[in-house]
């Protein structure tokens, strides 16, 4: 996990096995990071004392303390995701009470979100305190303070079914916890149906266990003085208008909230009839937006999961920023 200065300057960096080896954490968690299944997403609380990161088989909240090395990059609560449940685990966000929610993005309808109480600190299996299903491969969680709604991207059916299936966005209200009740209503307050159900056969056509898998979302971006949200996905990128429910999709989402994007490698390739479709905007892994309202993207690599690069929108122009390694995300912290 690193954390980068405007300059592309490293200013705070965690890595699991230098914290294993000086016994910070317990050796079963440890074990679990060490692998390199992925480096999905990670988020920062609000206060900012803590990162919480899916990283490897496993979820670890990290304390963020720069200023004082005593407890600075110490983990305060983790969990193993290598379970049916979690192994697919794509997205997470603090939550109200020191909880935390977490995406299982399995392609099942008991996948959707599970809720942890990190309050009960360090155990070799945390359980969790709530499970809201269908909501299959479930890839983003955002939180929306103004409201008190935890807001879900995710799909109404599985991405590799034979049934056509299409994007969700869900919202689910959030209710300070007692002794008899849940913190997260179970059923979504709103909810709504991304406009396409396509596949990815153009980008995949030489891989057979990707090419029928359906057009999902990759991340949900929240622009509060708008009431929108931006939804990358495999294919495209759309913006959700939250007060209208209208979406716009394409070049019309890049005049608006992207001016100067331009796509990572040529990306184009032969959809089911033979014909070259050219994909600019297809796997955008994440979009934010600094204070100046800077846009910076993360788009993988044509027919890959992953970038090298860093993608900033300045005066309608991009700039680069070459990572000398691989991520899958980007957050602003």
């Amino acid at each position: 996990i690193r954390i980068l200065d405007p300059n592309g300057k490293t200013t705070w960096n965690w890595t699991a096995s230098r914290d294993l080896e000086k016994g910070f954490f317990p050796h079963q968690l440890g074990n679990c990071t060490i692998h390199n299944s992925g480096r999905t997403d990670a988020k920062q609380s609000e206060d900012g004392s803590l990162i919480a990161a899916i990283y490897g088989d496993a979820i670890v909240a990290i304390r963020y303390a720069p200023d004082d090395p005593k407890t600075d990059k110490s983990v305060t609560w983790g969990i193993c995701t290598n379970t049916s449940l979690l192994r697919s685990s794509h997205s997470l966000e603090f939550l109200p009470d020191n909880l935390l929610a977490v995406a299982t993005s399995g392609q099942s309808q008991d996948d959707g979100i599970v809720v942890y109480n990190m309050s009960l600190g360090l155990s070799p299996d945390p359980t969790p305190i709530q499970h809201i299903p269908h909501l299959p491969d479930a890839h983003a969680l955002v939180w929306e303070e103004k409201t008190q709604i935890l807001w879900a991207a995710g799909m109404n059916s599985s991405i590799d079914g034979k049934a056509a299936a299409s994007g969700l966005i869900n919202g689910y209200r959030y209710q300070h916890p007692s002794s008899n009740s849940l913190p997260l209503q179970q059923t979504p307050v709103s909810q709504h149906h991304l406009p396409d159900s396509s596949t990815t056969y153009t980008e995949w056509s030489d891989n057979p266990s990707l090419r029928d898998e359906w057009d999902a979302p990759h991340d949900l971006i929240l622009i509060p003085s708008q009431n929108t949200f931006l939804i990358p996905t495999d294919l495209d990128i759309h913006a959700l208008n939250m007060s209208s429910g209208e979406f716009i999709s394409g070049q019309q989402v890049v005049d608006t909230y992207l001016k100067g994007f331009s796509p990572v490698d040529r990306r184009s390739g032969k959809n089911r009839k033979g014909d070259v479709e050219e994909l600019p905007r297809s796997d955008i892994k994440s979009v934010i937006f600094g204070p100046d309202g800077t846009a910076v993207y993360v788009q993988a690599q044509w027919t890959t999961f992953f970038a090298d690069k860093l993608n900033f929108l300045v005066k309608a122009e991009r700039k680069q920023l070459d990572l000398r390694g691989t991520i899958y995300r980007a957050r602003y912290f």
